[in-house]
């Protein structure tokens, strides 16, 4: 699950930790390997993902692979070459319920946000203007909207970056980096207008 850091399961806000939604797809080495199944052991929570996602959190299908070819910003190179060599190990983990664009989960309404990933979910929170954008949007190793060369269709992610602005949140949580707590609305309006896609 995207929270506004998935190095750290435990900063998950409790309203949000109950069912535990597995980030989906081993893209980020924060959040693949063991980290959905070890969660699932130590809290007990149930695992979510999307429909497409769900059969590579389990175990019965890879992830599509990630370029080595280096691209901005180098500081991500280790994390292709690890990805390229399958490092982390995923550790399967049975996925114990389906997520869609409509459902809820806990306060938080479901979105199908796909480019990073055909089953990229992202979740939204309008009475607290609260959203959680997953690997849509990432602020470290600098603000961009995700990262480069990670997002599988590049038009898919610039619409899903257009509808995701348009839910004009105050408070952003993101894939990789702090969560955006200054100057959101606008951050994603610039972010998700100055996206090309090739």
């Amino acid at each position: 699950m995207h929270a506004s850091t998935t190095e750290c399961p435990g900063s998950i806000p409790a309203e949000i930790r109950r069912p535990i939604a597995a980030r989906l797809r081993p893209v980020a080495l924060s959040c693949t390997g063991p980290w959905p199944a070890r969660m699932k052991r130590a809290s007990g929570a149930s695992v979510h993902a999307h429909e497409w996602e769900a059969d590579i959190v389990g175990g019965d299908r890879r992830a599509q692979p990630v370029s080595i070819l280096p691209r901005r910003p180098l500081r991500l190179l280790p994390f292709r070459l690890g990805l390229w060599l399958g490092r982390p190990k995923h550790v399967p983990c049975p996925v114990d319920e389906l997520l869609a664009e409509g459902d809820s989960f806990g306060p938080l309404q479901v979105l199908h946000a796909p480019g990073h990933s055909p089953g990229h979910l992202a979740f939204a929170w309008p009475e607290r203007e609260f959203a959680i954008l997953g690997d849509a949007v990432a602020t470290w190793p600098a603000l961009s909207p995700g990262w480069n060369g990670f997002n599988l269709n590049a038009r898919q992610h610039a619409g899903t970056l257009r509808r995701l602005a348009a839910l004009e949140a105050k408070i952003v949580g993101v894939g990789h980096g702090e969560p955006i707590t200054q100057g959101a609305e606008e951050t994603l309006h610039t972010l998700a207008s100055g996206l090309r896609v090739d």
